[in-house]
């Protein structure tokens, strides 16, 4: 009666989303690296600065930013947008007069990146370009070596909404659905703030004044549609022939392929008295037979982490 008890309970917690060892859990790092800036020690240095003016300064006397408008977002942002939805921004930029469809906006984004079929459809050049010493680093660790660095004139708007900034791009030699991505250099050079929600980007004008720039919901889905029929690729240079993954069969997991041990070798074998412990109730094969002095918990412990591998 009391495994019951205690199976019902602990099985409402997993439910729940909640953890049976009621520890709190506290992830601290998914990934990192410096993704823009330059080296590891540049970052570095810009960490030990940000320390210095938060423990040596205080809340008042710590650099404060220019004037700040108020920006805020309607019901009229959202007209247009088809609801619900899960869309990012992506809408056409200006950059070095050339106008840039599919630019994704990634507040997520630690740099402003065009990708190099855009990059060479602008005919700049690659001449132009300044090298750069340090890779960029993705979500999931992977690193992309630029192939430059280059500033260029970006427009936002049009007539009084307009507004003219200067900014440093790098250039990426790999596959994209995306032209460009708008990281948050340029994100907070213009002053603005993203509502992926409205699609909007409202951002400060050169007048000084609160403007609007729209995404577009069917680029943005005509994006997404593109990246899924487009296999990551290496870069060039650094492919290797492609190898097809076998996949396991049920001999792969017989313990024979796993035990290193000469078959006349003797075996251990459990101590003392056990016990039946179902796995899956009313399966008879699927059980697992454990020392009868295991305490209650333990034993739960061990079958939900069976039911869950």
């Amino acid at each position: 009666m009391q495994d019951d008890t205690y199976r019902q309970n602990h099985a409402e917690t997993f439910r729940q989303g909640g953890n049976p060892t009621g520890r709190k859990i506290t992830i601290d790092v998914i990934t990192g690296g410096p993704v823009y800036g330059g080296s590891v020690s540049g970052a570095k240095k810009s960490l030990s600065e940000y320390r210095h003016l938060v423990n040596a300064l205080s809340v008042e006397e710590r650099p404060r930013p220019s004037s700040m408008l108020s920006i805020s977002f309607t019901e009229e942002d959202a007209k247009g947008i088809v609801y619900p939805h899960d869309d990012p921004l992506v809408l056409i930029l200006t950059v070095n007069g050339a106008y840039i469809k599919r630019t994704l906006v990634d507040g997520g984004s630690s740099a402003n990146i065009l990708f190099a079929r855009a990059f060479d459809a602008m005919r700049i050049g690659r001449k132009y370009l300044t090298p750069v010493s340090y890779p960029m680093i993705g979500f999931n660790g992977s690193t992309v070596r630029p192939e430059g660095s280059i500033i260029l004139q970006v427009r936002m708007g049009e007539g009084p909404a307009v507004r003219d900034v200067m900014a440093e791009f790098l250039v990426i030699d790999v596959p994209s659905a995306y032209n460009a991505i708008v990281g948050r250099p340029l994100i907070h050079d213009v002053q603005a703030v993203v509502s992926t929600y409205h699609l909007t980007m409202v951002y400060v004008s050169n007048a000084g004044t609160t403007e609007r720039v729209r995404g577009s919901q069917t680029m943005a889905r005509e994006c997404y549609v593109s990246a899924l029929k487009q296999p990551g690729r290496q870069p060039a240079g650094e492919r290797t022939p492609a190898k097809r993954e076998r996949i396991p069969s049920t001999h792969d997991l017989a313990m024979e392929n796993f035990d290193t041990r000469p078959v006349t070798a003797p075996r251990p074998s459990p101590g003392g008295e056990t016990v039946e412990v179902e796995l899956q109730p009313r399966v008879p094969s699927r059980v697992v037979r454990v020392g009868s002095d295991m305490d209650v918990d333990s034993r739960f412990l061990l079958v939900y982490l069976k039911n869950t591998d």
